[in-house]
């Protein structure tokens, strides 16, 4: 029984530990407070989606059209 004793005993005393920290709660915010930041987040960011800039298809298009010119040549050239 003095194995169970000293279990009790601890845990009594880790208890007491608990009891004794200071606990730091985090205060909710309110209503209120809560519904603001909802406005500003809204407020923030717009409704409108924009589409991505068309400007890297082109350019990689463009480099492409090259490439294939070239191993067109290379192609003719070989073929020689």
């Amino acid at each position: 029984y003095s194995v169970l004793h000293n279990v009790i005993v601890e845990g009594k005393d880790e208890e007491n530990r608990v009891d004794d920290s200071n606990v730091k709660l985090t205060p909710y915010p309110t209503l209120v407070q809560l519904k603001s930041s909802i406005d500003d987040e809204n407020n923030d960011t717009s409704s409108i989606i924009e589409p991505p800039s068309i400007q890297p298809l082109e350019n990689f298009i463009k480099k492409r059209t090259i490439t294939i010119e070239g191993l067109k040549q290379l192609r003719i050239r070989m073929a020689k």
